[in-house]
């Protein structure tokens, strides 16, 4: 398996878990029912995903997934909560890049699992 890419089954239970699917081609905050998001990264632009209020997606994950990229980068980040500025050691740069976040009683985040190149 190539390095970045999930497992489809991953993916479709990802989806029926939560069933709540997310396409972002330019910058977003999520709402607190997103949990499987899709990055474009439109040409040589760099743009932030920005997570709902910790509160409102309690004891949740986000899966952020880089679907296609021209040149460009995409971070996560909090909503201005404090609690931490970007969810990733590294920007998403590359088709495959992902970052899986769990929500930790509406206070903290943390990174589950990430790739980034």
């Amino acid at each position: 398996m190539p390095a970045g890419t999930l497992p489809q089954d991953f993916m479709m239970a990802l989806q029926a878990a939560e069933g709540h699917v997310r396409n972002v081609t330019a910058a977003a905050t999520l709402d607190p029912g997103d949990r499987l998001v899709f990055c474009t990264e439109p040409a040589s632009s760099t743009y932030a995903i920005t997570l709902a209020p910790l509160p409102s997606w309690a004891w949740h994950f986000v899966f952020v997934y880089m679907i296609a990229v021209d040149n460009g980068t995409v971070t996560v980040q909090d909503n201005d909560e404090g609690v931490g500025t970007d969810y990733a050691s590294d920007a998403l740069t590359a088709v495959g890049d992902y970052v899986l976040l769990l929500n930790v009683g509406g206070f903290k985040v943390i990174a589950l699992s990430e790739l980034t190149t």
